[in-house]
């Protein structure tokens, strides 16, 4: 059989699942890109000799025997798949189709897979932040016209037990982001922006220097303990490149934006001496923001920040490794959240309950924390034993995948199930039915909602399902 030119055999197909499926969540969910696969997505079009389709089917919800038509359709030389716990299962059922119509050369990324039950289907499997191996091992394949599952099995042992770190980000080049996208990818919340939010996403570093005991690749965008940051010019130079795509949000994907402040602040400077002006929201500690970083922010258009509180009962907080301190964890809930409603900056305050042995009075605690913060708006998710998570070893097991946003199917906690959803129903409801919140949330999002209606009706079909 004759082969095709060299041109056209270089077909890639990314594939991005979503955690939805199958799963009844309970509160709505934020679109952020698959970091790792736009980032081979622009390693590969950076080339020339490459024809790169995405199917992100968070963003575009298709089944697995859909994908397979897409897939088919596109006939590409390799297929990678990013997955974690959450997705490895649509993954897995995807692959198997695929390989019922021919296809077979499959590369799978993503943090916290079982490798060895991954083993015999994906003949490369690539752990942690893969986009640079993955684009190595495609133009490899490449120069060699073999795209065959034998060549990829080949290359198996060398990144067996391996984690994959992106060492200096500041090599990789811009994800680009068609105007479909720039729709698409978005955030859950209003904004205090009376126009049409149209998000770009950026990932300012890698890492998280942290150990929160819960904590799992299915919630983090980054792998690792150690932090690796770009520079704040290379950062500035894509957010402008996101707003000239049509982006009027930067949202800062980073784990933890907060975590060297000389690295925060040296954005906003730069974002200042390049009268860049665009707002940007992103996520931070309560132990890592000091007054005057705020303030700065504040000038270079912080909207919004993204605070992990997780509970207000100090033995809890001990049991989730979430702080040093607890006593002074809850002192700087209270004084953080001051010093944001004085900056004008909003805060999304993110709770947790059911944690492992966790008491209906300590649920309590953390809702009273949350009454004297005053948030703009709250998320509360269940506590959920995620296999990769440090927390869970011999729970996990025992359950289905779990959702942080999903009714868990037992209690690891001292309240059952019932009881942990009327309390979390309680939590929402006992701030948004305060005249003083509804009064000050109209006059800050009013106009946001009348630009914005989706997310209005999502969040209010929400509270109404309570």
């Amino acid at each position: 059989m004759e082969r095709k030119p060299f041109k056209e055999r270089n077909r890639i197909m990314l594939v991005r699942f979503s955690p939805r499926q199958g799963i009844k969540l309970t509160h709505p969910l934020g679109v952020m890109p698959p970091f790792t696969l736009k980032y081979v997505q622009a390693l590969l079009e950076k080339e020339g000799s490459f024809r790169v389709e995405l199917a992100d089917c968070s963003l575009y919800p298709l089944t697995p025997e859909g994908l397979v038509r897409k897939a088919a359709s596109f006939a590409p030389d390799c297929l990678v798949m990013q997955a974690d716990v959450l997705t490895y299962r649509p993954a897995r059922e995807f692959a198997e189709l695929a390989r019922a119509r021919g296809m077979e050369s499959f590369i799978l990324t993503g943090p916290g897979v079982d490798l060895f039950d991954a083993a015999e289907l994906f003949p490369l499997c690539i752990s942690g932040e893969g986009e640079v191996k993955i684009a190595e091992v495609i133009k490899e394949c490449a120069r060699a016209r073999d795209f065959s599952s034998k060549r990829l099995r080949s290359r198996a042992q060398e990144c067996a037990g391996k984690e994959f770190l992106v060492e200096d980000p500041d090599s990789l080049p811009f994800p680009s982001y068609s105007r479909r996208e720039i729709e698409g990818y978005s955030g859950i919340f209003p904004l205090r922006f009376n126009g049409r939010a149209k998000y770009g996403f950026v990932l300012s570093g890698r890492g998280c220097p942290h150990d929160c005991g819960f904590c799992s690749g299915a919630i983090r965008v980054s792998c690792g303990s150690r932090v690796r940051f770009r520079s704040p010019g290379n950062v500035v130079d894509e957010m402008v490149s996101l707003v000239g795509a049509g982006a009027n949000i930067i949202s800062f994907a980073d784990d933890d934006f907060s975590c060297l402040e000389k690295h925060a602040t040296g954005i906003c400077e730069e974002i200042l001496r390049r009268k860049l002006s665009v707002r940007w929201t992103a996520q931070a500690r309560l132990d890592e923001l000091s007054r005057e970083a705020l303030r700065l922010m504040k000038r270079s258009g912080c909207i919004l920040l993204r605070l992990g509180v997780e509970s207000g009962c100090e033995r809890v907080l001990k049991g989730l490794s979430k702080c040093a301190d607890p006593v002074e964890w809850k002192r700087l809930a209270g004084q953080v959240s001051g010093w944001l409603a004085n900056e004008g900056i909003a805060c999304d305050a993110m709770f947790m309950i059911g944690s492992p042995g966790e008491t209906g009075p300590e649920i309590g605690e953390t809702m009273r924390l949350c009454s004297s913060m005053k948030p703009d708006f709250i998320q509360v998710h269940y506590y959920a034993p995620y296999a990769d998570s440090r927390m869970s070893a011999g729970v996990a097991a025992s359950c289905c995948t779990p959702h942080h946003y999903a009714v868990p199917e037992r209690s690891l906690s001292a309240v059952d199930i019932p009881g942990l959803r009327r309390l979390r129903a309680f939590f929402y409801l006992r701030l948004c039915l305060d005249p003083f919140f509804i009064l000050r949330h109209l006059s800050r999002y009013g106009f946001f909602y009348l630009r914005n209606p989706r997310v209005l009706l999502r969040l209010s079909g929400m509270l109404l399902s309570f």
